[in-house]
């Protein structure tokens, strides 16, 4: 069976609009994340830029506020202005595009994200499956960027921390704008989202007996579709800039403190 890995492009989907929180604007340095400076680039340019040497590398949709299209709208090659939600956003972004079969979805702020990476979360991703996160076990993590910040979800066998980039079909992301809003404010909180999978699922996560299998099936089974979660060989498809302590590293990493 084939599937998105035997793809020779595939079309990237990247909702970038919200502003950031009143309490870390100075630490980032503007009010808009995309537009967090690593050193002569913006945060998402960069992250553009490195998806445009990605042979594989389709259209690219971008979903943002006037103040980011502005500066790097011109880098993508459709835009929406922003819809006041990440899955709005997402649904913008599917409409530009032209509903391709298969869309990667991916943050505007994973400053390590290279085409190498990509292709081996693809390679990864069941040719069955309907929707692919990427996860990294937390311990992979920390020991690529010791000391940063980073969110990970308790389950049985281990702490995981979920990617910047899935892979979705267009299909199923259609059509559920209220789940994926629901899903969307919850990402960042384990008890509401286990809220969103049910009550079994909240108490198997309680007494440390919920797994990672059991968090697809429930998915899968809102969803009414297969989802997978794809451990991904590279920490760095989990590195994302959600603070100002991120874009320290970020820079650190880089060479331009």
């Amino acid at each position: 069976m084939t599937g998105p890995a035997d793809r020779s492009t595939l079309d990237i989907a990247m909702p970038a609009g919200g502003t950031v929180r009143p309490d870390r604007v100075e630490g980032m340095g503007t009010p808009y994340k995309p537009l967090a400076r690593l050193g002569d680039q913006y945060l998402t340019e960069r992250v553009i830029a490195k998806l445009r040497e990605w042979p594989r590398c389709g259209s690219i949709a971008l979903a943002a506020g006037d103040e980011v299209l502005s500066q790097i709208g011109e880098l993508a090659d459709a835009t929406s202005d922003d819809q006041g939600s990440g899955p709005a956003n997402l649904q913008a972004c599917l409409d530009i595009l032209g509903d391709p079969e298969w869309v990667l979805l991916c943050g505007c702020d994973p400053p390590f994200l290279t085409g190498e990476i990509c292709d081996r979360f693809l390679e990864r991703c069941p040719s069955d499956a309907d929707v692919c996160f990427s996860y990294v076990p937390a311990e992979t993590y920390a020991a690529a960027y010791p000391g940063s910040p980073f969110l990970g979800l308790p389950l049985r066998g281990g702490r995981v921390v979920f990617g910047s980039l899935h892979l979705a079909r267009s299909s199923v992301l259609r059509g559920r704008r209220e789940l994926f809003e629901r899903a969307f404010a919850a990402r960042k909180k384990p008890w509401r989202m286990l809220g969103i999978i049910g009550l079994g699922s909240a108490l198997r996560f309680a007494v440390r007996r919920l797994s990672l299998r059991h968090v697809e099936a429930r998915i899968s089974a809102l969803l009414g579709c297969r989802c997978v979660a794809v451990e991904s060989p590279d920490p760095a498809i989990a590195f994302d800039v959600d603070k100002p302590e991120h874009l320290r590293d970020a820079r650190r990493i880089m060479g331009i403190e």
